[in-house]
């Protein structure tokens, strides 16, 4: 049985698409036919939905020549007790939220009714995209393209991720649903810049999750620590943390109260455990160190690797989900000390270059000074500008920083 505020939310969209045109834009581009379970009530808002699509007035008058004056009282009663049609957009977003609710339950009844765990699992595959994103993976033209016009002009700023450094947010534009692959040689701070922008994504609103298949979650929080309280990694191997220090670890943790940062030895995991967790923690972004490490089908570790490429291709789009695969480099034996990695240099690369939306490569400036400068490489963007810049990196406190323009050469991004 739908709820009372469905109902409600329902009438509110139905009375606010009679009265204004605005108001049709705003919930035709936010719902669809298959979400107004009331049978009456779905009956008009498809005929308001063909009213639109063929550019008419979605009006009682209008409204009522294609369903017939049967509906004449309804209609009434719609227009009578609709608030306001400016609050369109939020009724749609209630509708919206309360028809995934209706659904769960159903789908979570038909689990505790299975007779068998294959029933229980299909019953659980069906409500999945309830839960991580829409239902339906249908898009018409003319509503992909109203979307379009509502994104476009609605005043708000893309959703950009917020990489912790200006330079690469204003040139590496990652969107949810995007799958991103980070290469870079050992020892060359690959998980350190993971933890650094995961916290830097953290700090911006987004929730995010660290899958580290290599490196312990002790290890990780030093690193955090010595990145954002300045304490060095020697010091916290010693247990030795200065009196000056301490206030910036207790506003460390102060400012880490509300974010949502979390670390999952992924050692273990499979490829759907990943998933499932995801969805569980609802997160916005995460981070997996690193991809060939992660256990995938396959036959030998090419094979792995396609597959666990392929799988998060689809992941993150299904999921809306932005996921960061770090990933090792083939660097050769004989490779000269300024050499420069392709996205033909990522281990088993042919299909993460294919799958991934952006690729980042970071390497040594120079190979015969470890403790020097990182070149980061944008080497493949769908959408963007391609480059590079050059960070130094603080080894001890595992930061890295980037170099001002002019120190970079006619690198930058």
């Amino acid at each position: 049985m739908v709820s009372e505020s469905y109902v409600q939310a329902v009438e509110a969209i139905l009375g606010s698409m009679l009265i204004s045109n605005e108001a049709a834009a705003e919930v035709l581009t936010r719902t669809t036919g298959e979400m107004i379970l009331v049978p009456e009530a779905k009956t008009v808002y498809d005929a308001c939905r063909q009213l639109w699509l063929e550019r008419k007035t979605t009006d009682p008058v209008a409204v009522l020549a294609l369903i017939g004056n049967g509906y004449m009282d309804y209609i009434r009663e719609l227009l009578d007790t609709t608030p306001s049609w400016r609050n369109a957009k939020l009724y749609a977003d209630v509708v919206r939220q309360e028809y995934k609710l209706y659904r769960l339950r159903e789908a979570a009844q038909e689990i505790l009714d299975a007779p068998d765990l294959e029933s229980a699992k299909a019953a659980y595959a069906a409500a999945e995209p309830l839960i991580a994103g829409e239902s339906s993976k249908v898009t018409h033209l003319q509503d992909a393209l109203t979307h379009w016009w509502t994104d476009m002009f609605d005043n708000t700023d893309p959703d950009w991720l917020d990489w912790g450094f200006e330079r690469i947010n204003k040139n590496l534009h990652t969107a949810p649903g995007d799958f991103v692959v980070f290469g870079a040689d050992s020892s060359v701070g690959k998980t350190a810049f993971a933890v650094q922008s995961a916290y830097a994504m953290a700090k911006a609103g987004k929730r995010v999750a660290i899958y580290s298949a290599e490196t312990d979650e002790r290890i990780l929080t030093r690193r955090l620590v010595a990145q954002q309280a300045g304490v060095s990694i020697p010091s916290q191997q010693i247990k030795l943390v200065g009196k000056s220090q301490v206030p910036k670890v207790q506003e460390l943790i102060r400012e880490s109260l509300p974010l949502v940062l979390d670390i999952l030895d992924a050692s273990d995991m499979t490829l759907e455990s990943i998933r499932a967790h995801c969805i569980a923690g609802h997160y916005d972004v995460i981070w997996v160190d690193y991809i060939q490490l992660l256990d995938g089908p396959g036959k030998s570790s090419v094979e792995e690797v396609r597959a666990i490429s392929k799988y998060f291709r689809k992941m993150s789009r299904a999921l809306n989900v932005t996921i960061i695969g770090l990933s090792q480099l083939t660097v050769p034996e004989d490779a000269p000390k300024n050499w420069k990695p392709t996205k033909e240099s990522l281990r088993e690369s042919r299909q993460l270059k294919n799958d991934a939306d952006a690729i980042l490569l970071m390497y040594l400036s120079d190979r015969k000074v470890p403790s020097g400068s990182r070149r980061l490489d944008i080497v493949k963007q769908k959408e963007g500008q391609l480059g590079g810049l050059v960070l130094d990196f603080d080894g001890a406190k595992m930061r890295f920083r980037l170099q001002p323009k002019q120190e970079e050469a006619g690198h930058e991004a």
